[in-house]
């Protein structure tokens, strides 16, 4: 059996979420409150390619974690960039390690509809996301399809950190 992926509006709630910015934390340059300003208009999509050690990682974990209707977090991370993201996390917000969930290997994945509330944070690999796909246009037996991905983690928005390692990769997620 195959099948098509579609595209779908989102049109469901996500988890709302409890982190906080740690008290302190802020935009420290006028590049970063420039980027925040587009992530709080909601795009579709955006690219944010400062420097290194400029801070995209805590600019985008501030901006999303300002707007009013903040949802749970959820990133497209290498693996080999995951711990950069953890430990900003625990840098920049209020929660903890127990908070935040990384998803690994294509059966990890088909277990999000059963995530508890108190993740915060869900923290996906391309490879994993990739291989679902795949297990999905196989006809596998999974527990939902791609484009329901978004809604069973809970969250609106998606990061995909380091873009440029994994061009093709990141347009086919």
């Amino acid at each position: 059996v195959k099948h098509t992926l579609t595209v779908v509006d989102r049109d469901y709630s996500g988890v709302k979420a409890s982190i906080e910015i740690k008290e302190g934390m802020k935009l420290r340059a006028n590049l970063q409150r420039e980027y925040s300003v587009f992530l709080d208009q909601k795009l579709p999509s955006i690219l944010c390619n400062l420097q290194t050690g400029n801070g995209k990682t805590g600019s985008t974990i501030i901006s999303l974690l300002k707007r009013t209707d903040k949802f749970r977090l959820a990133g497209l991370i290498p693996p080999r960039h995951q711990i950069t993201w953890i430990e900003a996390l625990l840098k920049f917000t209020t929660i903890d390690s127990s908070q935040i969930l990384i998803v690994s290997g294509r059966s990890n994945l088909c277990k999000l509809k059963d995530i508890s509330d108190d993740i915060q944070v869900i923290i996906l690999s391309p490879a994993t996301v990739r291989e679902y796909v795949k297990s999905y246009l196989e006809g596998d037996d999974i527990p939902f399809p791609p484009e329901k991905i978004m809604e069973f983690i809970g969250s609106e928005d998606l990061i995909i950190d380091e873009t440029h390692e994994d061009f093709a990769g990141n347009y086919l997620n």
